[in-house]
């Protein structure tokens, strides 16, 4: 029972919004968590560009931007609160060789996990001159949880998380990162159901890399009764034997899961949860620790 209780940290995890989510901020997101502790939660919506590129703000705050490789790139929704604030994540800039715990900007914090996300305005100022992170995402406005509100969102089974791949910030095109984060768990959408439910306190826990390869397999398994993708796919799926089939397969696997969960088998650490989305709202602003800002 001492590991149910157990304090878990998703530094550099994803969270992954499940389908049924209408929420327009937080709908089909993926949310890169910088921060997760005791005292709350921060983290970047990764995948919701707004209507601005890197090139339009740098003109808005007045400062030429030489690196053309990222005139183009979106500027990003990061989430509903202080959405007039800037936050740059990039990769890793040091002092010096021998200070390695040490930036270079004003106001950084280091994520494990070898990014770090910088607040301060003089990251830009940086890339204004051609110089600066080799990669970068910047974000309007930031997602957070107050005190164990994504513990409780966790709980409720709000949530999907898995480790984060830097591949998907910064090397997948933004229309398919969603589902290439899905497919960090051996997940497509049409495996996720829109509706929502209530989970064992046993599935919070971020799945392990151990069990992935388990986990990817029981889904082959599962999805090995679905007819062949193409046109008339609606139509078979439609058809009781089909359906039937699929679903047997679904209740008789998940029973079995349950059934091993309650003689302590599997692990904490080797579950994940299935969620529908509970989206942060205004309480987010009053979380028990100092928000972030873009320096002037």
């Amino acid at each position: 029972m001492a590991s149910d209780s157990a304090p878990i940290n998703l530094t550099h995890h994803f969270l992954i919004a499940m389908p049924g989510l209408q929420d327009e901020t937080f709908s089909r997101s993926v949310v890169y968590v910088c921060e997760h502790s005791e005292r709350g939660a921060l983290g970047l919506v990764i995948n919701k560009p707004s209507d601005i590129n890197l090139k339009g703000l740098f003109d808005k705050v007045e400062l030429p931007l030489m690196r053309a490789d990222l005139a183009d790139a979106p500027v990003f929704q990061g989430g509903p609160v202080q959405t007039e604030r800037g936050f740059v994540l990039h990769d890793p800039i040091f002092a010096a060789a021998d200070k390695p715990d040490e930036s270079v900007y004003a106001s950084t914090m280091t994520i494990p996990g070898g990014l770090e996300m910088t607040t301060s305005k003089d990251v830009l100022e940086a890339l204004s001159t051609g110089a600066g992170p080799r990669r970068v995402l910047v974000s309007l406005g930031y997602s957070a949880w107050g005190q164990g509100q994504l513990e409780s969102e966790l709980g409720e089974n709000s949530w999907l998380t898995v480790d984060a791949d830097l591949a998907v910030i910064f090397d997948t095109p933004v229309d398919q990162r969603y589902d290439k984060a899905l497919l960090l768990l051996g997940l497509q959408s049409w495996m996720l159901s829109p509706d929502g439910g209530h989970g064992c306190a046993r599935w919070h826990r971020p799945m392990s890399k151990a069990f992935r390869p388990v986990f990817k397999h029981f889904l082959r398994w599962i999805s090995a009764s679905r007819e062949p993708a193409s046109l008339s796919e609606t139509a078979c799926c439609a058809q009781p034997s089909h359906r039937a089939v699929f679903m047997l397969k679904v209740t008789s696997a998940f029973g079995l899961l349950r059934r091993n969960f309650a003689n302590g088998s599997p692990t904490p650490s080797r579950t994940v949860p299935w969620s529908s989305l509970t989206t942060c709202d205004s309480s987010l602003a009053r979380r028990s620790f100092s928000s972030p800002a873009m320096d002037s």
